[in-house]
């Protein structure tokens, strides 16, 4: 799967309402090309597909089935976007440090959803998205990847994160790439 078609299979899952295999598939679009005006985009729609629900909203819920494993399939990716959920004030602003906020549950989400085990390899998901953005995990670099993306979409705070971590920089530029 080439990068371009990742970033197109995760505006897919973006439209069709499926957030936590959208989010792996622009993690996985941005592994190959971080710095692009695709990237921009691709950044932009991730942020988007992790954001909580506005105060008023649902709670947000994972439906299983009884005896469904919540460590494995499109039922464990929902689990884990819904445990890295943003958190929200009162009055409905993303809580502060902004940057730092993301990134951690961004962080969150990557781990979590590196754990992920599907039964049926031959879903997209599973056969290519998943190990691309398990790279991450097993290089180490979930927090990293996470600081990255939020310095692309500009949040205040994150190029900071990064020029003070600059072997966390180098530790990320060896997994990012084809």
């Amino acid at each position: 799967m080439t990068s371009r078609s990742r970033n197109r299979y995760a505006e897919i899952l973006r439209k069709e309402g499926q957030r936590p295999a959208a989010m792996l598939s622009y993690l996985a679009f941005l592994l190959r090309e971080s710095n692009t005006k695709r990237s921009a985009a691709a950044v932009a729609g991730l942020i988007n597909s992790m954001q909580a629900p506005k105060a008023g909203d649902p709670a947000p819920v994972v439906v299983t089935a009884l005896g469904d494993d919540v460590s494995k399939g499109l039922t464990g990716l929902q689990f884990a976007h819904v445990v890295a959920k943003l958190t929200r004030t009162e009055d409905d602003k993303l809580q502060e440090p902004l940057g730092e906020n993301i990134a951690s549950a961004l962080a969150r989400y990557i781990a979590l959803a590196s754990n992920i085990e599907f039964e049926d390899t031959s879903d997209p998901i599973a056969d290519v998205i998943l190990p691309s953005v398990t790279r991450i995990t097993q290089a180490n670099v979930a927090q990293e990847m996470a600081w990255f993306v939020v310095s692309l979409a500009r949040v205040p705070g994150a190029s900071e994160w990064l020029e003070a971590n600059p072997q966390a920089r180098e530790r990320l530029a060896e997994v990012l790439g084809p």
